[in-house]
């Protein structure tokens, strides 16, 4: 007998599949598990992150749809609202129980997510570089937003853009994340200052990585 979580997912899956948003595609990681899924996004038609693919991995547990899943990117975007480090997209209903509905389905978090990327929101951004960069820098910001495209790319095709990545890929361990579900802040973050050329190194080293199988996805608890 599956859980009310687990008919749930099974019928958000089939409705996906009846109903595939653009640039979309999104399946259960393993063929015995529903609540692990791995979805791959497009940057939108006309905008600077068209071309993009991005992997996103998404985890749901016993309380959905109660509550979320939990979403991270894997291959991780240059963007204000993209965590650089655990690759969480930073959006309302993901991170505060009290902004989630039960009504929003699995293809409203994803689509929601691909417009995330091409409708940055600069307040309290969790990558303040990006978000810095994007006010005072635009072009410097749509070149970033290229070559994150580009290496996507790269990854998707199976090509390490920049050397041997595979053995730099980084991973936060789940101890050491950031709490999920916390009260928005209210205030604005410092901003610290960091060269182009510095942060492209970095970013690079991060979201160009090509996953290494069955290696450990930040999302999932062990």
């Amino acid at each position: 007998m599956f859980s009310r979580a687990h008919l749930l997912i099974e019928r958000e899956y089939e409705r996906l599949l009846e109903d595939v948003p653009w640039g979309i595609e999104a399946h259960p990681l393993k063929e015995d598990s529903i609540f692990e899924w791995v979805a791959k996004i497009k940057g939108l038609k006309d905008t600077i992150w068209e071309g993009g693919v991005f992997r996103v991995y998404l985890k749901f547990d016993e309380h959905y749809n109660v509550r979320p899943p939990e979403v991270c990117f894997h291959t991780i975007p240059f963007h204000p609202n993209v965590d650089m480090i655990t690759g969480r997209p930073c959006i309302e209903f993901l991170d505060d129980f009290s902004q989630w509905k039960e009504t929003y389905s699995l293809s409203f978090i994803l689509i929601s997510i691909q417009n995330l990327l091409s409708s940055p929101v600069l307040q309290n951004p969790v990558n303040p570089e990006a978000a810095e960069m994007l006010i005072h820098s635009p072009r410097a910001y749509k070149q970033m937003v290229y070559d994150c495209v580009t290496a996507s790319q790269r990854v998707e095709a199976g090509v390490t853009p920049h050397g041997d990545l595979e053995s730099r890929v980084k991973f936060v361990p789940q101890e050491e994340m950031p709490k999920r579900y916390d009260a928005p802040k209210t205030a604005a973050p410092r901003v610290t200052r960091m060269s182009f050329e510095d942060y492209h190194k970095t970013w690079c080293g991060i979201a160009t990585s090509k996953p290494i199988q069955d290696m450990k996805n930040p999302c999932i608890q062990p």
